[in-house]
């Protein structure tokens, strides 16, 4: 068995959002994302997986690649199926959310 504390040791950057790998293995990828209000994560897609994001800290502007924004905060799981485009930005406050995807990148 092996457990995660999510929220411990979490850092921010000044100069850009962060992005730590807390997983992954050949079926799983599971990624903390750390920001301060105001930043954001451009728009991209994961090609090989849906994205399962769940939000642990703080309220975030979650757009798809229709220009549908939708705001998010805690205790809320957005999914984005495989190849959709998607970016996220903080807002009054910092963000934090785990991004769960399956596989390696190469997959």
């Amino acid at each position: 068995m092996n457990s995660f504390d999510l929220l411990k040791d979490v850092e921010f950057k000044e100069e850009h959002a962060l992005a730590e790998t807390i997983l992954a293995d050949r079926d799983t990828r599971l990624i903390r994302f750390s920001l301060l209000p105001g930043q954001s994560i451009k728009e991209h897609s994961a090609p090989s997986s849906p994205v399962y994001i769940i939000i642990l800290e703080g309220t975030g502007l979650f757009t798809d690649g229709e220009d549908n924004v939708k705001e998010f905060g805690v205790n809320s799981c957005v999914k984005y199926e495989q190849g959709e485009k998607h970016s996220v930005s903080a807002q009054d406050e910092k963000l934090v959310f785990i991004a769960l995807l399956r596989g390696s990148p190469r997959d």
